[in-house]
Parts: C-alpha cells; sequence; structure tokens
C-alpha cells in the first residue's frame, strides 16, 4: 500500500495560479472558484463543432511534489521519467477544453466527461471528494460543480445540470465568431474547474493516478500471450511509455495490438521464444525490434508521430 501524503495543517485552502507564472507560485484563497483567471479560454474548432479550450501552462515536470513522491516510494524516478516524457503527447495539469464529442475534457490524462455526463473525470473528483471532503466542497461544491454516484458511474454537474445542456452551457459564447476574432474569453463554470483542478492537493491527485495508471498498464496481459504480462516483454522507460501512451488514448485495444505486434515478432524471428523470462542478455535487442513494430501499429490517434516523439524524449 502507498504512504499516504500529509498535507498541510494549518486549514488554509492553497491555489496554484498557472496564468503567467510557471513556478511554483501558491498564494491564499484570493481568487475563490478562479474569479481572478480572467480572459484565458480561446474557441477553437473540432469538424464543424466550436467549443472553449484552455491549452494550460503547468507541465507534469513543473509538478512541485515529484521529489515528495520518490522519496515517499508513491512513486519511483523512472515512472516520473515515464510520465514526464508522455505526458507531453497529452496536455498540461491544467488543461481544460470542450470542443469535441465529449462534455469535457481536463488535466494531464486528458480524462473527460462523456455525453452522458459520466466518465473517467467525474471518477477522478469522486475519489478527490472521498479523500479531501472539505477542499471538495470549497473547490468543486462551492463554485457550483458537483459529482453525484448514481449506481456503479459517477456524473458531474454544473449547477444542477448535466449531459447535453451542461455541453451547451460549457460552450456558449465559444461560437465561429469568437473563433474567427481569436479573442480570449472569461468562462465562470471552466475558470472554477481550472481554479479546482491546480490546487495543490489535486494535482498531487492527478500525478498519482497517473503512476496508478502505469502500473495497471503494464500488468496487462496480450491477447494470445496470458501467460505473460506486458511488462514482462517491456522493461525499459522508452517501452512502457509507449504502452501507456496507446491506454491514455485507446485503453480497449492495448492488449489486442500489443498481442498482435508480439505475433508479428515472433514470426519473423522464428527461434525466439514467446516466453520472454528466457530472452537473457538478447532482451533488449528483443525488445527494440518488438517496439518498432507495435510503436507504429498502434490503433490510435497519430500512432507512428506520437511513437517517434517519445523515442527522442527517452
Amino acid at each position: 500500500m502507498a504512504p499516504k501524503i500529509e498535507l498541510p495543517k494549518d486549514g488554509k485552502v492553497y491555489h496554484f495560479h498557472p496564468v503567467g507564472v510557471l513556478g511554483n507560485f501558491f498564494v491564499k484563497d484570493e481568487c475563490s472558484c478562479g474569479c481572478c483567471l480572467g480572459q484565458i479560454f480561446s474557441s477553437t474548432r473540432y469538424g464543424q463543432q466550436y467549443g472553449p479550450v484552455h491549452w494550460g501552462k503547468i507541465k507534469l515536470s513543473d509538478f512541485y511534489g515529484w521529489g515528495r513522491l520518490v522519496s515517499e516510494g508513491v512513486a519511483t524516478s523512472v515512472e516520473r521519467d515515464i510520465l514526464i516524457a508522455m505526458s507531453e503527447n497529452e496536455g498540461n495539469l491544467d488543461a481544460v477544453q470542450s470542443y469535441d464529442s465529449e462534455i469535457l475534457t481536463a488535466g494531464a490524462m486528458q480524462k473527460t466527461i462523456n455525453p452522458q455526463g459520466a466518465g473517467e473525470l467525474p471518477k477522478q473528483v469522486y475519489e478527490f471528494m472521498l479523500e479531501n471532503r472539505n477542499l471538495y466542497h470549497s473547490l468543486f461544491v462551492g463554485c457550483g460543480w458537483e459529482v453525484k454516484a448514481e449506481g456503479a458511474k459517477y456524473y458531474l454537474y454544473y449547477k444542477g445540470v448535466t449531459g447535453n445542456e451542461l455541453k451547451a452551457l460549457l460552450r456558449r459564447g465559444f461560437d465561429l465568431a469568437a473563433f474567427e476574432s481569436k479573442e480570449q474569453l472569461s468562462s465562470e463554470p471552466l475558470a472554477a474547474f481550472v481554479n479546482a483542478i491546480t490546487s495543490k492537493e489535486y494535482l498531487a491527485k492527478q500525478v498519482i493516478d497517473f503512476v496508478t495508471r502505469l502500473r495497471a498498464v503494464i500488468a496487462l496481459r496480450p491477447v494470445g500471450y496470458g501467460s505473460f504480462s506486458i511488462g514482462d516483454y517491456i522493461h525499459t522507460k522508452i517501452g512502457k511509455a509507449v504502452v501507456l501512451d496507446h491506454h491514455v488514448n485507446r485503453p480497449g485495444y492495448v492488449a489486442p495490438d500489443f498481442g498482435a505486434a508480439l505475433k508479428s515478432f515472433l514470426l519473423l524471428n522464428p527461434g525466439v521464444s514467446e516466453n520472454p523470462q528466457v530472452w537473457g542478455v538478447d532482451h533488449p535487442r528483443y525488445e527494440a525490434e518488438l517496439l518498432e513494430i507495435y510503436g507504429p501499429s498502434r490503433r490510435m490517434t497519430d500512432a507512428v508521430n506520437r511513437y517517434q516523439s517519445l523515442k527522442e524524449k527517452l
């Protein structure tokens, strides 16, 4: 069980304000619900849909708590390097957008509220609520956002609405005219959300979730080769980053696509055992060849370029 991260006990709420500041600068609650963030949202286009976006400024590498997470055993330095490299294919810790099929996408892992109001982002906020009840009420509920458990799913509401009504509310004013003018606008609900996810406690939540996901992905078993985990085949930083990159984008395709790449690799190398535990000193070479098949062939958006980007970083 990972050590518990102890938070400040002074009872004060601190927020990280990334606008114009790339350092680790925290101020007290002078920006309730993101009221001081101002006009930071742009209108962008996805096909024929228009909506708001804030690309953010806080990179995973800028996260102030890496040293503490590593020293306390919550994450390793290798995991830190993998996540920092891979996250650059996704988003910044303070990124939010609402212009595609999803209602809202936020954070380094680009977790979403799906068209029904559920999804990975509501689940993350629900877990945050369980871990930080007082902060959840001040950062989310007090600013109009509320997560509700309904059966086995979790839904996010803003001022009582979710689904299509919430999507329309978030996109109001971010239309063709705003897109063509390139004018940056304010948004009360989105500013509140940015403010909440950039509190230092929520930033830590995002990072810890990323570590947890990496470990879960490596434990998956390739389709057709269920006696071994992906982690048995993949030992390197680049390999783990490529698998995680795939899982964040198309989680259901990781096991079958890795299995298909492994099958192709073994057909090209008939003398190599499917048991990676006997690869011995040849393991680095075999893994590199396997990745050259798997990386570009992953069923996901822009697989080739994303794979090349990760190779350049790791």
